[in-house]
């Protein structure tokens, strides 16, 4: 008689446990979409030679990390697309858009290379050693002036201030204004 008692609660207990289990649903596992879409999805670095020179380190500071939020955000806008007007797979779009996305990248820091003086056509590299020297001096004191957030923004960020350190004043401010425009006009 004890035995059947025994085995009626537990027996509860487990049906009570299973209903609690049902009502919360998927509430007890959730994915954190943040830390999601903040994964990189690749790496783009044109320097081969990872150098300690001042070349190799403005080369290093244009290094680029593609999140998968760029990603996600290429084929919503144009990718899905591909998939629904011309029948391409989820993995095919993907692969092209993110193929997009480091062929873009790399084109950047080879732009930026030759920004530096250091072209197939004129390997100059005593200047593009003093060019790099005078970018990272740059760099660093922008930096090192910035407070709080800024600062911070700029340490994770230094591409942005190379890219700000080669274009003039004036092209600065229109591709500041170009990005602000684009990005109030997809909100």
């Amino acid at each position: 008689m004890s035995n059947k008692k025994t085995f009626k609660k537990v027996a509860a207990t487990f049906l009570c446990l299973a209903m609690a289990v049902g009502a919360t649903g998927c509430n007890f596992i959730t994915v954190d979409n943040q830390k999601d879409l903040d994964q990189n999805v690749a790496t783009v670095n044109i320097n081969s030679t990872n150098s300690s020179n001042a070349l190799g380190t403005v080369l290093n500071y244009m290094s680029t990390n593609i999140k998968k939020r760029e990603l996600v955000s290429y084929y919503l806008s144009t990718g899905y697309q591909y998939v629904e007007q011309y029948g391409y797979t989820y993995e095919k779009t993907f692969n092209m858009l993110l193929d997009g996305l480091v062929s873009r990248e790399i084109m950047i820091q080879y732009a930026i290379k030759d920004c530096l003086g250091l072209n197939v056509l004129n390997p100059d590299e005593a200047a593009a050693q003093k060019m790099a020297d005078a970018c990272i001096a740059d760099v660093d004191g922008k930096i090192e002036n910035a407070e709080g957030t800024l600062k911070k923004l700029y340490s994770e960020n230094k591409d942005v201030l190379v890219f700000q350190y080669f274009l003039t004043e004036e092209n600065y401010n229109k591709a500041v204004y170009g990005l602000n425009k684009s990005l109030n006009s997809s909100s």
